[in-house]
C-alpha cells in the first residue's frame, strides 16, 4: 500500500492502492500472445491466399498487437493510490474525480471501473486493488445517497 494522503479538509472514508507492477508477467504474457496470434493470422492469410487478403490480415494483426499493448492497464496503474471522501475520489497520480461527475461504478474481482458523465473519455479502470469490492460498494452507496429523495426507491 502506498503511503499517500490527499490534501483535503474532508474526512477520508476509504483508501485503496493498486498493486500493479511494471513489467508484470501477465502484461508481458498478454503482449506476447497478441503478437504470436497476429503473426499466426498473417501467416495463415498468406498461406491460404497469397494475395491482398494476407496483407490486410497482416495490417490487422499489427494494429491489434499495438492496441493490446497500449490498452493494457497494468502499466497505467503502477503506484496508483485512491482516497474517497463524501464528494470526491482523490488520486495520487491523476486529476481528482467528483462523485457528481461519475455516472456509474462497476468492475469485477480486483478491478474498479468509474464511468464518467460529462467527458467523452473512456471509463477509468483501476486494476489489482485488493479491497476493490469495498471501494465499489462505498462508491455505489455514496452515489445513491447523492440522489434527490424523489428519485430514491
Amino acid at each position: 500500500m502506498t503511503d499517500w494522503t490527499p490534501e483535503t479538509s474532508e474526512e477520508i472514508l476509504l483508501t485503496a492502492a493498486s498493486e500493479a507492477k511494471s513489467g508484470d508477467r501477465k502484461l508481458v504474457l498478454k503482449i506476447a500472445i497478441a503478437i504470436l496470434l497476429g503473426l499466426g493470422l498473417s501467416a495463415w492469410g498468406y498461406a491460404s491466399s497469397g494475395s491482398l487478403f494476407s496483407f490486410a490480415i497482416l495490417i490487422f494483426a499489427g494494429l491489434w498487437c499495438l492496441i493490446t499493448a497500449i490498452n493494457t492497464p497494468a502499466g497505467q496503474n503502477v503506484g496508483r493510490a485512491i482516497a474517497i471522501t463524501n464528494s470526491t475520489v482523490h488520486f495520487n497520480n491523476r486529476d481528482d474525480v467528483l462523485l457528481e461527475d461519475i455516472s456509474g461504478v462497476g468492475g469485477t474481482n480486483t478491478s474498479i471501473i468509474l464511468k464518467r458523465k460529462f467527458d467523452k473519455k473512456k471509463p477509468l479502470l483501476i486494476t489489482d486493488v485488493p479491497n476493490a469490492s469495498d471501494v465499489r460498494d462505498l462508491l455505489k452507496k455514496l452515489k445513491h445517497d447523492q440522489r434527490p429523495d424523489y428519485e430514491r426507491p
